[in-house]
Formats: C-alpha cells, sequence, structure tokens
C-alpha cells in the first residue's frame, strides 16, 4: 500500500469521470467554461500547485468537493489517500454509496453481489438500462485495462464503499472469471468516513 496525495486522487477521479459516457460532458463542460484544456486532467502536474487547485475546483464544480455538497456531503475532512489493489474475491461484497439507485438495486443492502441477482434477472431499476453494465462487462472479458477504482473505509479494505467507480466495480462482478486478480484501487481511510458510508 502506497501513500498518496490528496492531489492525486483528486485527478484520478477527475480522469475516471471525463472518459465516463455518464459524466464526461458535464466534466468537459466545466473544464470550457474554466477556459482550461483536458490536458489539466489527462496529464497533471503535482507540483503545480495552482494545477491543484484548479482540479479541485473542478472536482467542486463537478461533485461538490471542497464545498462538502452533492456525493461528498459529510465526507471528511481530513483523509489519507493510498494506491492500493483488491483481490477481486472482495469485489462482491464491495458496497455502493448510500443512494435510492443503488439501493434499490441491490433490494437494500448497497452489496455489488445483490446488484448483479438484479442486472442477470433482466429486472430495470427506475427504467434504467441495465445495458451499460452488460457493455462493461464485455469490455472487462476482452480485457480492457480500466481506470482504478477509488474506495474509502473507516478501517478495512474488506469494508469499503465506492466512491467512484461504480459501473466499472459491478462490470468486474459480472464478469468475475475474466477480471484481474488484483484489482487496481484507491483507498481513502479517516476515523470518520462512516459518518459517510453509512
Amino acid at each position: 500500500m502506497k501513500k498518496i496525495t490528496e492531489d492525486q486522487m483528486v485527478a484520478v477521479f477527475l480522469q475516471s469521470e471525463l472518459d465516463s459516457t455518464r459524466f464526461g460532458e458535464n466534466v468537459s463542460t466545466i473544464l470550457r467554461d474554466m477556459g482550461v484544456t483536458e490536458s489539466l486532467v489527462t496529464s497533471p502536474h503535482f507540483n503545480d500547485e495552482k494545477e491543484n487547485e484548479l482540479r479541485k475546483k473542478i472536482l467542486t464544480k463537478h461533485r461538490g468537493y471542497s464545498t462538502r455538497e452533492d456525493l461528498f456531503a459529510h465526507f471528511p475532512h481530513t483523509v489519507d489517500w493510498y494506491q492500493t489493489s483488491l483481490p477481486k474475491e472482495l469485489l462482491p461484497n464491495l458496497r455502493y454509496i448510500e443512494f435510492s439507485y443503488w439501493t434499490e438495486i441491490t433490494g437494500g443492502s448497497r452489496r455489488v453481489k445483490d446488484a448483479i441477482d438484479t442486472i442477470k434477472a433482466g429486472r430495470q431499476v427506475f427504467n434504467q438500462s441495465n445495458e451499460p453494465f452488460h457493455n462493461a462487462a464485455k469490455a472487462v472479458k476482452q480485457g480492457t485495462l480500466f481506470p482504478p477504482l477509488i474506495l474509502v473505509t473507516k478501517d478495512s479494505l474488506a469494508d469499503a464503499v465506492i466512491l467512484e467507480g461504480h459501473l466499472r466495480a459491478t462490470a468486474y462482478v459480472l464478469e468475475l472469471n475474466s477480471a484481474p486478480d488484483e484489482i487496481p484501487v484507491i483507498l481513502g481511510k479517516a476515523k470518520d468516513m462512516d459518518k459517510w458510508t453509512e
């Protein structure tokens, strides 16, 4: 487990969202509105404090990061960040964030393994197509390398909650046999993380 900076986590978060079919357009719009190019996200220079602050501003506009709103409401202000890997057998027990869609698709457990049952049964939640899950699972089977998942926990990696990468985590579990044995992750740890994860 390698310690990394908050700035590195922010960059990975933005890189993943920029590549997302769901969130990429919003990140691109924010970049244009701020008068900066995608290279600020795709080719970060962490020794440039102005760059680091700009990326935090982008994540704040996109997801409420610095203001602790939206996705980051109740998120701890002091978090230790690490670069590590997750054995793939732990993927099914990861929990999604507390959000109505993920609660419904898992029958209230928020566990990835329970979403898989819903998806394989062909049931759609809130009229949202399951096609993105199946498309991402095909990519896993084809050996596509995904960006790291971003997970957070109070104590154990085994009890982590997904901060960023819900679709990717689900795809890995849909094609668990084809998934890499070790999944790259960024892990955030804080003694009061349960205020956000529960």
